[in-house]
């Protein structure tokens, strides 16, 4: 599935490889692969990442919500159909909901595999050992998605400014920005 990529998706986007895609969300909403993918629960904290990853699958890449389906551990395509429908309505009703799923799609575009651990290296020097590995992933993460959402072409200079900041303050050890 992952061995030819088109130039663009349905969406008009730069196409990304289904992989990658996963592995940008999982560590952008820090989630677990097996919980997202292959999950049976039904409570909004699980279902809601199923969700916005089959929405993301659908903008990044040029599977089709059946083969998405499959990647879902065999769902069929109208519960991907079904996912996509409740983001893309949540999207259309929440402006804040919005701007961070656009900051997530910015992320999963310039989502380079394996750079986590690069960054997550860069942090850890940073902080100086001073940090528990949890805390310096955490950091990592945030730090890769405030530089999205600053590079984000649709907003504001602004707009920008204050989400990073909102995004630093939750961030570990950065609570005094």
């Amino acid at each position: 599935m992952n061995a030819i990529v088109p130039m663009t998706t349905a969406a008009g986007l730069p196409s990304r490889l289904p992989d990658d895609v996963i592995e940008a969300y999982l560590v952008y909403r820090g989630q677990r692969r097996d919980v997202v993918l292959y999950g049976t629960s039904r409570a909004p904290h699980e279902v809601w990442p199923r969700h916005e990853l089959a929405f993301l699958l659908s903008r990044l890449t040029r599977l089709s919500n059946a083969q998405i389906g499959l990647l879902f551990g065999g769902r069929d395509h109208a519960t991907v159909n079904n996912s996509i429908g409740r983001v893309s309505l949540r999207i259309e009703h929440d402006r804040v909901y919005a701007r961070d799923v656009k900051a997530l799609e910015q992320f999963a575009l310039e989502w380079v595999p394996g750079n986590a651990e690069a960054v997550c290296q860069i942090a850890a020097r940073a902080l100086r050992g001073m940090a528990s590995a949890a805390e310096v992933s955490a950091l990592a993460v945030t730090i890769m998605s405030v530089s999205s959402v600053l590079r984000a072409p649709d907003l504001s200079p602004a707009e920008a400014v204050a989400t990073a900041v909102q995004m630093l303050r939750h961030a570990p050890g950065v609570g005094h920005v």
